[in-house]
């Protein structure tokens, strides 16, 4: 017995031995210099180097790290990108076993890193390899990760690291394009934890020029709350940055405060931060600044964990020199939850202090205020909210004019499931000439799905209007019209350049992609072009690059308007097309003024006094801007009057020339017809027009044959006489076509009666 004690005795003590020299001799042959190295180069794409690398296994494991040196790429200059004097590292083996790296004393010494602007403007931290997030420099001290813990046992962490002493640290800033150069000095940088009894402190300090962050915090039994507080002064920091963002502008201080109380069961969190005379500029980026003069938010909130409930007492936003402002209170819970937000806004101060987040061009003005109320079950959330905005104007990029509404108002009620889906129980958007009400249901997945029913009794189109008459390069139709060298173009002449493509048709394609959509519309009136659409009902479908209009009537100026149209905005110009007729339309000037101003196939150089039209008209286009629409226009229709019509020919009033030949013509040519017809085609950017107005009490029939160039108005037309009521004295000017030696020239808006000499006006003068 005892020969066997002694034997175990000494086999232990042989298994000791091995054991602590293969702790001391396996650090040795480890190549841990070039495995560390390697590492390293995989991360930053830089050639790496090391002086030494040890590890000791004994008598308290620790690893330490000397000359480290990571060479920098050649645009990017011959400073190091890293470089470490020392870095030592104590920790123990026992608690690997359960998966807990404890790390005891971490020193950094002279640790330099370096940020530099190439001669090209690029930053070397861009410059990592593929599929690595460039960092910027120094990581910032992460608190560990200290769950909650009732004894010291079990607060235990995953991750410990008693302390950390960095110094001798640096940030060197050098822009090789202009010279200059300068160092950010991390002045302390520290962290200590510390465990006595049931109770675990953790303080963390990092200070440099500009910089100040501190958090001290404790768990377990204690009163002790977990602070932060945090400092940033832009005066400072801003210069230094401004060595490699060259031009950079930065002014203003950011105090950030956070403390938490309670227990792990009954946690109570606060927070504030505030800005002081923030600005932040770069103009070479062609963005406007951020500026914002003060600004103050406010964070209190509690929890009850084994409730799993979290109370949010207030969330107070308060930003004056943007004029904005937002207060939310509420409670959360599993299968239950309530909850209020409350927004005003000025408009025009908000969009000039965020202009740097927001398109360029976009200028808007008003004062809005907007509650949103939200109430959830285990089964949805519901959001009730409602806001207005009073004396609002929106300017889009390009658009010639800004939407501008006194009042506007919204109202909605949404469901959702929590599976994607939405039932939209009430949207109503009201203004003073609009009111609409929507009603549906959709769903979000990878394309939005929704059917919606669109009703109400009025809807004002025309100040939506300016919002979509930007052209395709971004600037107004007028500005861009303008900027063009050169003569007005000339009727016929169709050989414009097209425009750049621009992104109107690239979002609407993008849109229609996303969207698959059915609309049911009934709405009691709506205002197009000043034009009155009563009755109007229509039903649409949006999605897969395409929107179809399947069908849609109403009553317009008393008649019946029935119409048909598509656009596929798949192709790279979006094509459209329209099917429509008009029966027993009653017009009169003012209505025929505004027919003109609104359709392309009224633009002819009459005045209808009074008359009950047929109408029918089909055509497509390429595009979605007014241009483009103008200018590729093509298709045919016809126009009718059959129970009499009453025309007016402006252009003889503003004859020109021919004194004797022009009260002539006045005189002799009717104003009243029993009859009109005619047809027109659509080509080229040109309506081309032939009427007939027959059948007259003086027995004078008229033809009216022409052109009008859509996208300028200028109008290039003849009058042609027949019938037995023309007299000698007309019938001697008259050409062997009937044609009279007038043509209508001028615009549309003025059309003006030209004299055209001829040999039929001299024989008509002179006689034979």
């Amino acid at each position: 017995m005892k020969k066997a004690v002694k034997w175990i005795a000494i086999g232990c003590l042989a298994l000791v031995v091995v054991v602590l020299m293969a702790l001391a001799v396996v650090p040795l042959l480890l190549p841990l210099e070039s495995m560390v190295a390697q590492a390293i180069e995989k991360q930053t794409g830089r050639p790496t180097k090391i002086a030494s690398v040890s590890l000791s296994l004994l008598g308290g494991a620790e690893v330490e790290v000397k000359g480290l040196e990571v060479s920098e790429l050649k645009p990017y200059g011959d400073r190091p990108l890293v470089k470490l004097n020392r870095l030592s590292a104590q920790f123990s083996l026992l608690p690997l076993l359960d998966g807990t790296v404890a790390l005891g004393m971490v020193e950094i010494d002279g640790l330099e890193l370096s940020v530099v602007s190439s001669e090209q403007g690029k930053l070397n931290i861009q410059n990592m390899p593929a599929g690595q997030k460039p960092k910027s420099g120094a990581e910032p001290t992460k608190t560990p990760d200290l769950p909650d813990m009732e004894t010291a046992e079990a607060a235990k962490p995953h991750f410990f690291l008693g302390q950390l002493e960095m110094t001798g640290s640096v940030v060197h800033l050098h822009n090789l394009a202009n010279g200059q150069s300068a160092q950010w000095p991390i002045t302390q940088a520290a962290m200590r934890t510390n465990v006595q009894g049931k109770t675990a402190s953790i303080d963390i300090k990092l200070t440099a020029p500009g910089l100040n962050f501190m958090v001290k915090t404790a768990q377990g039994p204690t009163d002790e709350p977990t602070r932060v507080v945090a400092g940033l002064d832009l005066d400072e920091v801003g210069k230094l940055a401004a060595v490699v963002l060259p031009g950079l502008q930065c002014r203003g201080k950011i105090k950030l405060g956070l403390d938490v109380r309670g227990t792990g069961e009954h946690p109570e969190v606060r927070a504030t931060l505030a800005v002081d005379n923030l600005y932040v500029h770069q103009p070479q980026s062609d963005i406007a600044p951020l500026d914002l003069q003060n600004a103050l938010i406010e964070f209190a909130a509690t929890g009850d964990t084994p409730a799993q409930t979290v109370e949010l007492h207030k969330l107070y936003i308060w930003l004056p020199s943007a004029g904005y402002e937002l207060n939310a209170e509420g409670v959360m819970s599993p299968g239950k939850a309530h909850g209020r937000l409350e927004q005003k806004a000025n408009l025009a101060r908000m969009s000039q202090a965020f202009a740097a987040f927001m398109p360029k061009g976009l200028a808007m003005s008003g004062m809005s205020k907007h509650e949103v109320i939200l109430e959830s079950d285990s089964q949805s959330i519901t959001l009730h909210g409602g806001g207005s905005i009073t004396d609002l104007s929106l300017l889009m990029p390009g658009a010639a004019k800004p939407f501008t509404e006194k009042a506007l108002d919204n109202r909605y009620t949404l469901k959702f499931d929590g599976k994607g889906n939405v039932l939209i129980d009430e949207l109503a958007i009201l203004s003073r000439n609009t009111k609409i009400f929507v009603k549906g249901n959709a769903s979000f997945d990878k394309i939005i799905k929704a059917h919606l029913n669109v009703t109400g009794p009025d809807l004002d189109l025309d100040p939506f209007l300016a919002l979509l008459t930007a052209s395709e390069d971004g600037q107004p139709a007028k500005a861009r019209e303008n900027s063009r060298p050169g003569q007005p173009a000339k009727a016929g002449d169709n050989a414009q350049p097209n425009p750049p493509k621009g992104s109107v048709a690239a979002d609407v394609r993008k849109a229609l992609e996303q969207v698959d959509l059915s609309l049911n519309v009934g709405i009691g009136r709506i205002i197009y072009s000043g034009l009155m659409l009563e009755n109007f009902m229509a039903k649409a479908k949006l999605g897969q690059g395409k929107a179809d209009l399947e069908e849609l009537s109403c009553v317009l100026f008393e008649g019946r308007l029935t119409a048909k149209a598509a656009l596929d905005a798949r192709k790279a110009e979006p094509e459209s097309a329209f099917d429509f007729s008009i029966s027993h339309m009653k017009v009169t000037p003012e209505r025929f003024a505004l027919l003109q101003k609104a359709t392309h196939i009224f633009s002819m150089p009459i005045r209808i006094v009074k008359g009950e039209f047929y109408v029918k008209a089909k055509g497509k286009a390429l595009g979605l801007t007014p241009e483009q629409i103008k200018r590729t226009a093509s298709g045919e229709g016809k126009i009718e009057v059959t129970d009499g019509v009453e025309v007016a020919f402006d252009a003889l009033d503003r004859m020109q020339g021919g004194q004797f030949i022009a009260p002539l013509v006045r005189q002799n040519i009717p104003k009243f017809y029993t009859r009109l017809d005619g047809d027109y085609t659509m080509s080229g950017g040109k309506l081309d027009y032939n009427l007939n107005l027959l059948e007259s009490r003086e027995k004078i029939d008229v033809r009216v044959k022409g052109s009008t160039l859509l996208s300028n108005g200028n109008v290039d037309a003849r009058l042609l006489l027949s019938g037995e009521g023309i007299g000698r004295d007309l019938k001697r000017f008259l050409g062997q076509d009937g044609s009279f030696p007038i043509e209508i020239k001028g615009t549309l808006e003025r059309p003006v009666a030209v004299l055209r000499v001829s040999g039929n006006l001299l024989k008509g003068l002179f006689g034979n």
